[in-house]
């Protein structure tokens, strides 16, 4: 699927500060996974935001829509600890424990 990225980014409430290769790298050692190249591409052009009204689509059909999950805010990576901002993946763990969700996962929307 193709996503014309610079018609993704709505508001940028927080207006987190751009992203970094050492912002990357830090997510990436703290979740030891590698992010998708997508979504630090779209992270490059705004660190967090709410999105146009973007959708995914699907053929399979959920409480929300018949066709899609909806991806109204996508977060960023925020790592000077004196920023906040509720659009940060590296708030994951906190999430998890809070809502009591499954662990090994990377939140980046919904809080």
């Amino acid at each position: 699927m193709a996503i014309d990225k610079n018609e993704f980014w709505g508001d940028n409430y927080y207006n987190n500060s751009s992203l970094t290769e050492n912002m990357v790298l830090v997510a990436e050692k703290m979740f030891q996974v590698k992010l998708p190249p997508l979504f630090i591409e779209l992270l490059k052009i705004q660190n967090e935001g709410y999105t146009k009204g973007f959708a995914f689509p699907m053929n399979t059909t959920a409480t929300w829509a018949d066709n899609h999950v909806p991806l109204s805010e996508l977060f960023g990576i925020v790592t000077d600890k004196a920023t906040e901002s509720a659009h940060n993946i590296l708030e994951t763990q906190y999430v998890i424990e809070e809502w009591g969700l499954p662990e090994k996962q990377v939140l980046i929307n919904g809080v």
